[in-house]
């Protein structure tokens, strides 16, 4: 092959080669975007460096939070950054919007706020989360403690704001998929997400209810100061603030009210079978009467405790109608019926929607099929 031909086979392998990186590049690009759970990205561009020295541990500097909203069909796509050990982290996670829906419709009652960070239906999210923190820490040759001090960093990036304004209702505990969706929420939202994620890792922790706030309480930290502040209960909890980063583990901010603490701890208590009917009880000329019945069973493991139940009649002709009843507590397979009474008058639509919440359960929602009253 003449030297003129050689430089022309070498110009168009060039062309060609050219050619293949520019289609193939938006491909790859892509496939990269539609991981839904990629892993913790740090800009440092230093190797991983060795144990940082405590005091280091929490000291997070909050920055810019939501860098990228582009959602994909069928996603919510956050990307959340945050500053820990002097370096800036980059963490984006896609959640089903089918999943974040299925919280938002949920109650959100007052109750047992462990029973937020404890549902099932967002663990294989967590779980992925908590993964992506550990492989993390692994590379960087974090201690656990340091692994928790990057994800309590991690939370208290988040932006403060209240119920009210994000939501329209003065208290409104998020699940940690509102949260995350949302971006922020308030002290019990962060603290929330927070015992939920230590809680996938395996930590003993619980949270920390005083009057007007809430943070986390992390149990099994070592070499804590001797005046870090705790709290004991079956095990001795160190207090953690979620909502910023001035304050170490131990280190509680003294507005907080410690004589007034109520300690959620992270237990599965009990798991309802919850089923709900409508009887007809009898009909007069311009009304007639309707028991609601709501059957509960605990299937276990332990007794469900403080167990209200309400149940609304919606009209359509008058106003709304409620009953609560506060049944106590029911043992380990046994079953309760509670019955709410309504009368209806002729000619309005009626639907009955109700729930039963507690102290250590995950809150049911009950809703019968509308109907018109002949």
């Amino acid at each position: 092959m003449g030297k003129a031909s050689k430089m022309i086979f070498l110009l168009l392998f060039v062309i060609v080669l050219a050619v293949l990186v520019f289609y193939a590049a938006p491909f790859f690009e892509s496939g990269t975007n539609k991981i839904p759970f990629p892993d913790l990205n740090s800009s440092s561009s230093s190797n991983p460096a060795g144990p940082v020295s405590p005091d280091k541990i929490n000291d997070p500097e909050r920055v810019n939070y939501f860098n990228n909203q582009k959602d994909e069909p069928g996603y919510y796509t956050r990307t959340y950054t945050w500053k820990y050990d002097n370096q800036t982290w980059n963490y984006t996670i896609s959640i089903p919007i089918e999943t974040y829906d299925l919280y938002r419709n949920k109650s959100h009652v007052r109750a047992d706020y462990s029973q937020y960070a404890l549902s099932q239906d967002d663990r294989e999210i967590l779980g992925q989360m908590t993964h992506a923190f550990q492989a993390q820490g692994e590379q960087y040759n974090y201690t656990d403690d340091q692994t928790v001090g990057n994800i309590i960093a991690f939370i208290q990036s988040m932006p403060y704001s209240s119920d009210s304004v994000t939501t329209g209702f003065d208290s409104y505990p998020r699940y940690p998929v509102e949260t995350l969706v949302d971006g922020g929420g308030d002290c019990e939202d962060s603290t929330i997400l927070a015992a939920a994620l230590l809680h996938e890792l395996g930590y003993d922790t619980a949270l920390l209810g005083f009057t007007g706030h809430m943070a986390l309480g992390v149990a099994g930290m070592d070499d804590m100061p001797t005046d870090a502040v705790s709290f004991e209960r079956n095990g001795k909890y160190y207090y953690v603030e979620t909502t910023s980063s001035d304050y170490a583990i131990g280190e509680m901010p003294a507005g907080v009210d410690a004589g007034s603490i109520h300690i959620y701890k992270m237990n599965i208590g009990a798991n309802l079978e919850v089923m709900v009917s409508r009887e007809l009880v009898e009909k007069g000329e311009t009304s007639a009467i309707h028991e609601v019945i709501v059957t509960i069973k605990n299937r276990g493991p332990n007794p469900a405790e403080n167990i209200t139940v309400e149940m609304n009649g919606l009209f359509s002709k008058s106003s709304k109608m409620s009953d609560e009843q506060n049944i106590g507590t029911i043992g380990v397979n046994e079953t309760r019926k509670v019955t709410s009474t309504f009368t209806v008058a002729r000619g309005q639509w009626v639907e009955f929607r109700g729930t039963v919440y507690g102290s250590n359960f995950e809150t049911v929602d009950l809703i019968l099929t509308p109907f018109e009253q002949e």
